[in-house]
């Protein structure tokens, strides 16, 4: 008997950390599910890192039939030139569609002024097939500061049958840095 009841005395504590833990997490996914196809990222020197962002959406979020798993950027300095790569790794959940090409738009802020310094929009034609997972990358030179903010987001996911996929809303990086504000189009 007292087995039984050290035993529910452990239990109950468990019991009561499990339901406060299980709706903060619904909460996030809720939040990675919007995100889904924007990131925010720092690049001070040579490699980025993901950001904590605020987005604040009037669309819901959706199912796309693929998912961006990854985005990367690496600076490589030569002189006053900043060459800049950008690589994601998206994975295709369609059933039967291919994926062809990605487009993605990168707002490259100056984390000291707090400005936009550049945006460029970039592609990549691609096969994913269904079910697989897919890397796109490519690269560009420009004058950039020497600490950004990029906001990336997904533009355009081109299928082999014709079909694209384009966001409902288009987002841009507020004053502060870290809210991303998103409009339907």
């Amino acid at each position: 008997m007292k087995q039984v009841l050290a035993n529910c005395l452990f239990l109950r504590p468990a019991l009561i950390v499990l339901v406060l833990i299980a709706p903060g997490r619904q909460a996030i996914d809720a939040q990675e599910n919007r995100s889904n196809t924007v990131q925010l990222l720092r690049l001070d020197g040579s490699f980025s890192i993901e950001l904590p962002a605020r987005i604040d959406s009037e669309g819901q979020s959706q199912q796309f039939g693929f998912s961006l798993l990854k985005v990367k950027l690496e600076a490589e300095e030569m002189g006053f030139l900043t060459r800049l790569q950008s690589r994601l790794t998206i994975s295709n959940g369609h059933a039967k569609q291919k994926i062809g090409e990605i487009e993605w738009q990168l707002d490259i802020f100056d984390e000291a002024l707090g400005s936009l310094s550049r945006r460029v929009l970039q592609s990549n034609k691609m096969k994913v097939y269904p079910g697989e997972t897919g890397t796109a990358s490519t690269i560009f030179g420009a004058v950039l500061p020497d600490r950004m903010v990029v906001l990336f987001q997904l533009v355009r996911v081109s299928f082999e049958n014709g079909q694209a996929w384009s966001p409902p809303c288009l987002c841009s990086l507020g004053k502060d840095l870290r809210t991303i504000s998103c409009k339907s189009q």
